[in-house]
């Protein structure tokens, strides 16, 4: 059914959903893309500490 009065409201909000459902795809064809590598950039304080300490050590 073809409305005969434009309503500019509606218009801009199915564009804006739209829009933000591009994106979720988007994301989440990304997130499948790109496997995340646990444990690579994993930093142990308590390991750092007792090296520093070890050096540090006459």
């Amino acid at each position: 059914m073809k409305e005969l009065v434009q309503n500019p409201v509606r218009k801009r909000m199915k564009a804006l959903i739209s829009k933000k459902q591009e994106q979720i795809k988007a994301s989440k064809l990304a997130s499948k893309a790109t496997p995340v590598k646990s444990g690579e950039n994993v930093i142990y304080i308590t390991d750092a500490l007792k090296k520093s300490l070890e050096k540090e050590a006459p």
